[in-house]
């Protein structure tokens, strides 16, 4: 039997391809095995494409994404491993994803609050981080003077100079 190894195609790490010759290709019984042919890298170029415009669909997760072109999410990780340039399309993808998720969120959020329907927990996060320098927790105040020096209690100052008294 011959082997694509034989026609010098070789694995990542150097050694020769063991698959048999044509492997995996429908029909072929001669010439490189499927994932030496070029048709593979092809393809997944074209899947490539396709998780790319499915990240940026923000109603999608990743295991969503994966069965949609008949892969693993464990599979679409390495492909961002190996792949610099996909990885970072893959990245910005989700990245405008997670944009319009906020602003979704954002909008219910606020509609909620309109319409009175709310819980006080969502409108206390709501404003510590929409507006965190008007809400935000008191302790902090009493903690930091305005310009965010600390205070300290006027004990533990009549304590320290009483400290250095006894040094004289």
């Amino acid at each position: 039997m011959t082997l694509c190894g034989d026609l010098g195609h070789k694995k990542r790490d150097g050694q020769p391809c063991r698959k048999s010759k044509g492997w995996g290709i429908r029909g072929a019984t001669s010439g490189p095995c499927r994932y030496h042919d070029g048709r593979d890298q092809v393809t997944r170029k074209r899947l490539k494409k396709r998780v790319i415009d499915y990240l940026e669909q923000p109603e999608l997760t990743l295991r969503e994404i994966a069965a949609k072109v008949g892969y693993s999410p464990v599979t679409i990780w390495r492909w961002r491993q190996q792949d610099p340039e996909f990885d970072e399309a893959c990245a910005r993808a989700m990245e405008a994803a997670d944009s319009v998720r906020v602003r979704i969120v954002e909008d219910s959020l606020f509609r909620r609050i309109i319409s009175d329907r709310l819980n006080p927990a969502e409108t206390i996060f709501f404003l510590k981080n929409r507006a965190p320098d008007r809400w935000r927790d008191k302790v902090e105040r009493e903690v930091t003077g305005p310009s965010g020096v600390p205070r300290m209690p006027i004990e533990a100052i009549r304590a320290m100079l009483d400290d250095d008294d006894d040094d004289d």
